[in-house]
């Protein structure tokens, strides 16, 4: 029985790889995951979200218990620091994986309703013209977790 349970739980944590051909554990889960969160918390722009990804979340299995942190980080970005979209545009169109990344944080129901629908509302009406390329990327990511519930307000 004890085997089945290892066998489970094993096949249940390959499945938070994004990749599982590139997905690589750390030695010592229990110390990854404590200075994870530790970074995770430092997080106080796109650049240094971007800098996680690089660190923490590229080619890693991802756990459930970060995944909201994850989501949050990318939230505060866009609802409190949207004229900072420039830096998140300059980073996505330079770095496929982070783009990719922060879409699938905004794809999910994580990505909280207010959270959403303020989002989306930034992107649709307070988009400048140079950036209207992710702000339909933002909208259609956002769509995919809120179908109706965010776009007629």
């Amino acid at each position: 029985m004890k085997l089945i349970w290892i066998a489970a739980f094993s096949v249940l944590s390959l499945a938070g790889c994004q990749k599982a051909s590139a997905c690589s554990a750390p030695t010592d889960q229990k110390q990854w995951s404590i200075r994870a969160q530790d970074a995770l918390g430092k997080v106080d722009s796109w650049d240094s979200l971007h800098d996680y990804y690089k660190a923490y979340v590229q080619n890693i299995c991802q756990s459930g218990g970060i995944e909201d942190s994850y989501v949050d980080a990318v939230a505060i970005r866009f609802t409190r620091h949207w004229p900072e979209l420039d830096r998140y545009a300059a980073l996505s169109t330079n770095d496929s994986g982070f783009k990719a990344f922060v879409m699938a944080k905004l794809a999910t129901p994580l990505y909280g309703l207010d959270d959403a629908r303020t989002t989306y509302k930034l992107a649709r009406d307070q988009c400048p013209a140079a950036f209207n390329q992710q702000c339909s990327e933002i909208m259609q990511a956002l769509l995919t977790a809120y179908p109706i519930t965010i776009k007629d307000n």
